[in-house]
């Protein structure tokens, strides 16, 4: 089980993703707000989930959670890449396309978050 300083870093950080998923499959979705969002993301995850320290959980969930954090991390990367080429897109397809990505990319991201806080 994870304490509670843990999982109330990844509550705060589910919140953002979920927050910037609703912006995403908006109507009115704007690639430069969807931006400005994610950066707000990226800030959380830096701030307080990657300086949350080991040093109070089980010996048995510090592996499981090193690597689901490399993972959230690696998503993240991604993720920003993915925002990048949506706000360098000039068609109307490829933006739609560029925009099932992120969604794709949050879905997972958001199940990871839920995973951990399950567990």
């Amino acid at each position: 089980m994870l304490p509670k300083t843990h999982i109330f870093a990844y509550q705060e950080f589910l919140s953002a993703l979920e927050l910037l998923k609703k912006e995403t499959t908006g109507s009115q979705s704007d690639p430069t707000s969807l931006s400005s969002h994610f950066q707000q993301v990226q800030n959380i995850f830096q701030e307080k989930i990657i300086t949350l320290t080991n040093d109070d959980l089980e010996q048995e969930i510090t592996p499981n959670l090193q690597a689901i954090n490399t993972e959230l991390h690696r998503e993240l990367r991604l993720l920003s890449t993915s925002i990048m080429f949506l706000r360098s897109s000039r068609s109307s397809a490829t933006s739609q396309v560029r925009l099932t990505a992120i969604i794709e990319r949050l879905n997972t991201l958001i199940a990871s978050c839920q995973l951990l806080m399950d567990h």
